[in-house]
């Protein structure tokens, strides 16, 4: 079966703005929820970039989603990052494209926001609200490996969050 869905973003009168950020504010921001901004920071497309941004970056080509994984190197490396709030972009799931039928630790990788982690503690950038993403795809990882059968990444992910509830506390 052949299916379509469609996702429209709408803004209100009032709600259009233009605004430049440093490479350190745009990972401040990038989790607000009031104009999508996890998913406008997460994908590669709806975007105009500077090519010299992309002299050393690899997508890989062993998975299936890879924006999440490269997208956010290209932030790190430009000067600043403009962001203007109106819906110029209309994304079309179809049943038979990567997005219609792919696994959402696929769409959401544990290995991005782990990798992020770690260079932006390296930049001096606050990472909590990544570690908060990480305990997020945590969860979901294990979710998707006790669904899946597969025990060893399943008991990977208890391990994680048993040490993350001990260090911070955190919980479902």
């Amino acid at each position: 079966m052949f299916y379509i869905k469609v996702f429209l973003f709408y803004i209100n009168e009032g709600q259009y703005f233009e605004k430049n950020h440093t490479p350190s504010e745009w990972f401040e921001i990038e989790y607000e929820s009031e104009y999508n901004l996890s998913q406008v920071f997460v994908v590669s497309w709806g975007k105009l970039y500077r090519a010299s941004l992309f002299k050393n970056i690899v997508y890989p080509t062993d998975t299936k989603v890879e924006d999440d994984l490269t997208t956010w190197k290209v932030y790190l490396l430009a000067d600043k990052i403009s962001y203007q709030n109106e819906p110029s972009y209309v994304h079309r799931v179809m049943s038979e494209s990567v997005t219609g039928h792919v696994n959402q630790i696929d769409v959401y990788p544990l290995e991005a926001v782990t990798e992020r982690i770690a260079l932006l503690k390296l930049l001096g950038i606050d990472t909590t609200k990544e570690e908060k993403a990480y305990y997020w795809r945590l969860i979901l990882c294990r979710d998707n490996a006790l669904k899946e059968g597969n025990v060893i990444k399943y008991r990977d992910a208890l391990q994680k969050i048993a040490i993350l509830q001990k260090f911070h506390k955190m919980s479902n």
